[in-house]
């Protein structure tokens, strides 16, 4: 998956399509993987603009806000605590070997499914605050890596989430 990205990280279909000899769950537990990378330097990019002080709420625009339960109960934390504490969680959702047995190449159990799920969910949501808050750095960010395009593109090819913030690029 890296190397397709670096060779050409527009060509989201190519980046995106699963290789025959490889299991679709396996390609997509391995691009949640890349994401988590990616989505770090996003987010550590975007921290000196977005701290506690000027984002009190994680929001993505005045419609939607968003709780954290990554430490149980739900609660309203800063967006950089949001994106920090949702990344953090998943990374080791995804790197928890009763879900995720390595090495693996076939089907996932199903409570994998679920985890990568409620992965792809957090994943837009921190995307969909970068755009609608930080936008000119999001759309650099985007036409650098194509993130955003790929995450859509496996969302749509596997039916991820419902929720997919309407990101115009």
């Amino acid at each position: 998956i890296q190397a397709l990205i670096r060779a050409d990280p527009s060509n989201v279909e190519k980046i995106c399509s699963c290789p025959d000899s490889v299991h679709p769950d396996e390609w997509l537990y391995e691009h949640l993987r890349q994401f988590m990378t990616e989505l770090n330097v996003l987010i550590v990019q975007l921290s000196p603009n977005c701290d506690s002080t000027t984002f009190p709420k994680m929001t993505a625009g005045e419609a939607c806000e968003f709780l954290s339960a990554c430490d149980g109960e739900p609660k309203m934390v800063s967006a950089i605590d949001y994106c920090c504490h949702n990344l953090d969680f998943y990374i080791a959702a995804l790197n928890r070997n009763k879900n995720f047995p390595r090495p693996h190449h076939g089907a996932l159990p199903k409570k994998a499914s679920k985890e990568m799920k409620e992965a792809t969910k957090r994943l837009y949501r921190v995307m969909a605050h970068a755009y609608y808050h930080h936008k000119d750095f999001f759309v650099k960010f985007e036409e650098r890596t194509h993130l955003y395009q790929r995450l859509a593109a496996l969302n749509k090819g596997y039916q991820l989430t419902r929720f997919t913030p309407p990101i115009q690029l």
